[in-house]
């Protein structure tokens, strides 16, 4: 029995998600399978705080979404995925940062950092600077992992600002967030 009410408790929290993001993910996954329904795998969506205010922001990485029949995200190429980063403001989530990655991965600090590989399997982090996500360099390493001196910079790109909140992501039947978000440039 206590077995029982451990997992239904665990498999809750495992699930759990602010209405906003919940359906910035269904949003997502509609838009990677042309309309079909997919799945996420739950690592591809981290909803925490990337900003160190307190508040919950959200990832989405497409590398986790799996269409019918077995297909990638639309928004994949043959190495790497969109990855939309979205900072809560307010009751909103605002998409603040698209780029391409694979394997995201989010450390425990306070503001922390997100790494993640790019097309030809090259690592790179990207943090919070106050007010943009940017390329960030572990104390006397350049992006390449290199002694300081040699200069990378990630490609960077800006999407429009599109906004959703909880209340308006109950009402069923109405797009908060336009299915094309720059989308023709990152395929």
């Amino acid at each position: 029995m206590r077995i029982a009410i451990c997992a239904a408790i665990l498999a809750s929290a495992a699930s759990a998600g602010s209405k906003a993001a919940d359906y910035l993910v269904a949003e997502e996954i509609a838009g990677a399978c042309d309309g079909k329904k997919g799945q996420i795998d739950p690592d591809a969506v981290m909803e925490r705080d990337l900003t160190g205010d307190g508040k919950a922001d959200l990832i989405i990485s497409h590398d986790g979404i799996k269409c019918p029949g077995g297909a990638r995200s639309g928004f994949c190429g043959m190495q790497v995925c969109t990855v939309n980063i979205y900072v809560r403001r307010g009751p909103l989530l605002k998409l603040s940062h698209e780029r391409l990655g694979a394997r995201v991965r989010v450390n425990t600090s306070p503001v922390p950092t997100i790494t993640m590989y790019a097309h030809g399997g090259s690592q790179g982090s990207i943090r919070w600077n106050g007010s943009a996500f940017i390329p960030f360099c572990p104390a006397g390493k350049d992006q390449a992992g290199t002694a300081e001196g040699g200069e990378q910079r990630l490609q960077m790109r800006l999407a429009p600002a599109n906004l959703v909140n909880d209340a308006q992501a109950s009402h069923a039947g109405v797009s908060m967030v336009p299915h094309s978000l720059d989308r023709h440039q990152t395929r």
